[in-house]
């Protein structure tokens, strides 16, 4: 490898952030999901936390795949293979399909301030922004703390995981 080639694939980690999350937001549906029944039935959901330091980027889709990126550059990608993640990640898009969708999908798809929390539904028809904040969502009854706690859920996970002992090792892709 050349010199030259090391140093393109050093990249600053702000930017593999906002690589990865764009990727997300502008994904058409992968080809192993099936055909939803309705355009406009979610099939993945990305949610934007803004936290002091940075943004926590938490996205899921349909068969579980999940990963969690940071805007200082670290996080997980690839949570399918592990069971736990999998299964949060499952419920957090069930979670999606009992919303209710702004009428029009969005182009812009802007980082939340601090405290501020963005859900970025992906369906056929596009993807459809719903801005919040953290104080909102903790609001008894709040038509977004369902899917706000089964997000928050995949971020538990990839942490249980991470402090398990079993990094680096995949669990089956269905459970016994």
């Amino acid at each position: 490898m050349t010199e030259h080639s090391q140093e393109k694939r050093v990249k600053d980690p702000k930017e593999i952030y906002g690589r990865l999350r764009n990727r997300v937001l502008t994904a058409k549906r992968p080809r192993r999901i099936n055909t939803p029944s309705e355009p406009t039935e979610a099939w993945g959901v990305l949610m934007d936390w803004g936290v002091v330091n940075g943004t926590v980027t938490v996205m899921s889709i349909i068969d579980g795949s999940a990963s969690m990126y940071f805007s200082n550059g670290s996080g997980f990608i690839g949570g399918e293979g592990i069971a736990p993640v999998r299964a949060a990640a499952e419920r957090a898009v069930a979670e999606t399909r009992k919303i209710r969708l702004p009428q029009q999908p969005s182009r812009e798809f802007p980082l939340p301030a601090p405290h501020g929390v963005n859900f970025y539904v992906s369906t056929d028809a596009g993807v459809y922004a719903i801005h919040t904040t953290d104080g909102d969502l903790r609001a008894v009854g709040h038509p977004l703390g369902k899917l706000e706690g089964a997000m928050q859920e995949i971020i538990t996970q990839f942490r249980l995981w991470r402090g398990s002992g079993l990094r680096g090792k995949k669990q089956s892709k269905k459970p016994n």
